[in-house]
């Protein structure tokens, strides 16, 4: 099996970021930087999730796979919740069929299938993250990112790195 493609089909992480209680870590009380911390926090957390291949906040994922082999699919990025659709192309056929939800079942991010009728290429579209909103996530992983939305803010402009592995631990979070 071979993963063609990995594309994030919805995500909007303005809408679910409260940057109240980074602005106070960071003893900002003037409105002035609020879309700059935005992006700290967006940019924070996309570098957590390429890093840990963890989904932080939620988000559909839509994974393009080919040289189909087995009824076991490996979803990629980590902490999925639900399988929104499913559909394959058949050898010597030009159009994707959906597969309906009592041929496959989820479980710890592997698919499985239980018919893919000779499919050359699969599509999964799934929902994963830890949490809809940033406030929701846990303790732990909110202060990780605000330390690294506070490194990013105060080494603005300067060749300093943030300890990435931090980010080790998020990778056996469960939701």
């Amino acid at each position: 099996m071979h993963i063609e493609s990995i594309m994030r089909k919805k995500y909007n992480t303005s809408n679910n970021i409260d940057i109240s209680l980074i602005k106070s870590f960071l003893k900002i009380e003037h409105d002035d930087e609020d879309n700059i911390i935005k992006t700290l926090v967006e940019a924070a957390i996309d570098i957590c999730e390429k890093y840990t291949e963890c989904a932080i906040l939620d988000a559909i994922f839509e994974v393009r796979y080919t040289k189909i082999s087995r009824e076991r699919v490996m979803l990629p990025v980590k902490n999925a919740k639900e399988v929104v659709k499913v559909s394959y192309k058949s050898i010597g056929s030009s159009e994707n069929e959906i597969l309906k939800p009592r041929y496959y079942k989820m479980l710890n991010n592997i698919l499985y299938i239980s018919q893919s009728n000779n499919a050359h290429q699969l599509s999964v579209e799934y929902k994963a993250g830890l949490a809809n909103e940033f406030k929701d996530l846990p303790s732990m992983v909110q202060l990780i990112i605000i330390e690294h939305v506070s490194h990013l803010y105060e080494n603005r402009g300067m060749d300093k790195d943030f300890d990435i592995k931090k980010y080790d631990m998020l990778r056996n979070v469960k939701i």
